[in-house]
């Protein structure tokens, strides 16, 4: 199984676990990420994610999200076939990010792409039908 991660899901075991969402957000991504480590999973990212990273003003937490990036062979790079798909993304309501992230994770040919963030799909049967593909293969990750 080969797991992309946006950079909402890598932040979320350093945001506040107050709330319980965010709790079990966290655990989820934890149980991700060991199995990632057990070599059950393959976890692929992107430049793109490097970039948001890299954009937090924290240091401490920025240095904390990039330990939990894959191994460089596993960083999808951002080329213009990337950059051509997100842009054919953008129209369906993708905000510029995050499109390059759907578009990474299909060049990683990536089974699921996993997002904390609520705003990560925009509505509308155009940007559900793009991401057809990830939810067809995401309902067994056992």
């Amino acid at each position: 199984m080969k797991i992309y991660l946006n950079v909402s899901c890598l932040n979320r075991p350093f945001d506040d676990q107050e709330q319980a969402r965010i709790r079990l957000e966290a655990a989820a991504v934890g149980m991700i990420l060991e199995r990632v480590d057990e070599g059950r999973w393959l976890h692929v990212s992107s430049e793109m994610a490097q970039i948001e990273i890299d954009a937090n003003p924290d240091p401490k937490r920025r240095a904390r999200v990039h330990l939990l990036l894959p191994d460089a062979g596993n960083i999808v790079k951002l080329t213009p076939a990337v950059f051509a798909r997100a842009a054919a993304l953008e129209p369906l309501g993708f905000k510029p990010a995050d499109a390059l992230h759907v578009a990474a994770a299909e060049d990683a040919a990536a089974d699921v792409l996993l997002s904390c963030d609520d705003r990560f799909l925009p509505g509308g049967p155009a940007a559900c039908q793009a991401l057809a593909g990830f939810y067809r293969k995401s309902y067994d990750l056992a």
